[in-house]
């Protein structure tokens, strides 16, 4: 694609790193692995974020509304095989398979915003796809083999991230090299004829150099994608629609005295079979045995840090994505999806006198989009570039933190764009009760695909801003493992974009559109055990009176979890009120599962996972299939 003309940008851009490679990396070694964490805000609270404020902070001391989704909790989730399940049952997230199937088309919502409005992160630069409808990724083919944790953000974060970060962020962030070799194994089978595993090691190398290296796959089954009408979500004995994935990741880390240098890799292939609407009737077919989507995906990224003085950091991150999609079935709309995504940022930190400390960064993204129809065209052909200057200015004492981001973008097609960011923090007896607030603006630009599809683009989209704030508190005794935390918030949306499903064109909505709602997290975290309870009630209006679709009213998860000798138990449940999809008000539902382990030596774990242990008929999506009764269990050994 057309991306010569970056290459003198990216030279400047890197330019801080030649100042590192002077450094003797032997002067010190790697760092060790961070112990891993309990999930949520109930973790510990001590614990170092960094999406928060693009930089690390210390948890419990932002502003932000943050939940951290760590290795310990993963493993007590039978280590589900989709990142996606990672999220389910935090406060203000929703998880939607509006695609039906196994690993059907998935939707991550934060607060209510739709998923091209939360910003997905891979250690800390985009994930996007030029070629996707919202210009996000098909986050449900991603395999989570390299993760180290998964930190999701809630509220508009346009004033750091820029455009499509009107609901939050969710950053996922991979392991990184051990100061020891080291080396896990895991394989595990099921229902649907599910067998999935992978392999991972990590450890030094020469000097300061360290790796992590992994590979992994899952193959499967399935069940149908869609069933009948009448069915509730039970695919019934429709034709099983499958998957196959794998993917692989490598890090490479350098580590000085005064700063590193990263290279790192991601690939992701996979094949999936769907139920489309095939000719010559174009209605959805539970039995379609044709359609397949294929997905080629790949990132290099490489960049660093450097600190030249203890109050001031130096970063910097360059990466390229491409990616592929291919339907090969087709014979009437596009065939091929084809995608370059560009990215690359310098920041700076600096403590400053008096308590303030100053965070300064610009960065770009370029995108091109191609799309082959079935005659082998190019039904689009498009470039899009995003350019932004952000600045924070933070103030921080043992009992209150302030911090207010601007930020400047500017898009090659849709102009300039200013948006902010202003929060604080208040903390009382020591530190055990902090009370926080948060506003900020936030702006999406029309996706390359919504403004030049030619079945459902429309060239005169306007971008879509939003206005949001909250206002909560957190209560944690010291020492009792008790946390309880409540948020309300607010947003609203101006020339929210949307799909007409008169016209089949994505367009503004001509009202400005609202979504209000409460966030509540009450936990209990101790040596034997745990217990978790999240209930978030939300309210949306599309401003013509409407509730905006796939949005339940109110959401509960319970989870419990024992720990004796060398085991766990984990028992939760979660339900869902009514939701308003596909126009039809689809009933609530309730869905129970449990997970088990047992490290039966120092190196060996067995492990298993049930979903749906009531086998629950339920719908997200009206004539779309849902997971039933579903059994798991695997192996895994470490070295």
């Amino acid at each position: 694609m057309r991306l010569q003309s970056l290459v003198p940008l990216l030279a400047v851009l890197a330019s801080p790193f030649s100042l590192i490679t002077s450094v003797s990396a032997a002067e010190v070694p790697i760092a060790p692995p961070a112990t891993p964490t309990l999930v949520d805000e109930h973790a510990d609270d001590q614990a170092l974020v960094v999406t928060a404020d693009r930089r690390e902070t210390v948890k419990d001391r932002t502003f932000a509304s943050i939940d951290v989704v760590g290795q310990e909790e993963v493993r007590e989730r039978g280590y589900q095989p989709f990142i996606h399940d990672w999220l389910r049952g935090l406060p203000g997230v929703d998880v939607n398979q509006t695609g039906g199937g196994f690993a059907g088309t998935t939707q991550v919502r934060l607060r209510g915003a739709k998923s091209g409005e939360t910003r997905f992160l891979r250690d800390g630069i985009p994930v996007t796809d030029a070629s996707a409808i919202d210009n996000g990724p098909l986050i449900e083919l991603f395999d989570p083999l390299g993760l180290e944790r998964v930190e999701v953000v809630r509220g508009s974060q346009s004033g750091l991230y820029g455009s499509g970060a009107n609901g939050g962020v969710v950053n996922l962030i991979s392991a990184r090299p051990t100061s020891a070799h080291r080396m896990g194994v895991r394989l595990e089978g099921g229902s649907h004829a599910t067998l999935a595993g992978g392999a991972q090691a990590s450890g030094p190398l020469v000097g300061g150099l360290g790796y992590v290296v992994g590979i992994g796959g899952l193959v499967s089954d399935g069940f149908s994608t869609a069933t009948d009408a009448d069915a509730n979500g039970d695919p019934r004995d429709h034709e099983a629609d499958g998957i196959e994935r794998l993917g692989a990741n490598l890090r490479l880390q350098h580590t000085g005295k005064h700063g590193l240098l990263y290279l790192s890799s991601n690939v992701v292939e996979a094949t999936q079979d769907f139920d489309g609407f095939p000719p010559p009737t174009f209605t959805l077919a539970p039995d379609d045995r044709d359609s397949t989507q294929e997905l080629d995906s790949w990132r290099i990224a490489g960049g660093g840090e450097w600190r030249p003085r203890q109050q001031v950091t130096i970063a910097s991150d360059v990466a390229y994505t491409a990616s592929e999609r291919r339907y090969p079935q087709e014979t009437t709309y596009t065939k091929e999806f084809l995608a370059d995504d560009l990215f690359a940022n310098v920041r700076a930190h600096a403590g400053l006198p008096g308590d303030f400390s100053a965070d300064l960064g610009v960065d770009g993204l370029w995108q091109q989009a191609e799309l082959i129809d079935a005659a082998g065209s190019a039904s689009i052909d498009e470039s899009a570039r995003l350019i932004g200057v952000w600045l924070t200015l933070a103030y921080d004492l043992p009992w209150l933190a302030l911090s207010a981001t601007g930020r400047h973008d500017d898009h090659s097609r849709e102009g300039d764009a200013d948006t902010w960011r202003v929060g604080a923090a208040t903390f009382w007896f020591e530190q055990q009760y902090k009370v926080f607030a948060s506003a900020g603006s936030g702006f999406r630009a029309p996706s390359l695909y919504e403004l030049y599809d030619p079945f459902y683009g429309n060239p005169d989209l306007e971008p879509q801003t939003s206005l949001s704030a909250d206002l909560g508190h957190t209560i944690r005794p010291a020492g009792s493992g008790w946390s309880l935390t409540n948020t309300g918030f607010l947003t609203r949306y101006k020339d929210a974009i949307t799909f007409d499903p008169n016209t089949f064109v994505s367009i503004n909505l001509p009202s400005d559109a609202r979504i209000h709602g409460i966030e509540n997290a009450l936990a209990w975290n101790g040596t034997h055990g745990g217990i978790a309870a999240t209930y978030t009630w939300q309210d949306s209006d599309d401003g013509d009176g409407a509730s905006l679709p796939q949005l339940p009213d109110h959401k509960l998860m319970i989870a419990g979890t024992g720990r004796v000798f060398d085991g766990w138990l984990r028992l939760y449940a979660e339900r869902q009120w009514s939701r308003l999809s596909g126009g039809q008000d689809l009933p609530p539902y309730t869905v129970v599962g449990a997970s088990a382990g047992w490290a039966i030596s120092r190196n060996w774990e067995i492990y298993g996972r049930a979903d749906n242990l009531l086998d629950e008929d339920y719908e997200i999506q009206p004539s779309y299939a849902t997971p039933r009764r579903a059994a798991y269990g695997g192996v895994r050994a470490t070295f």
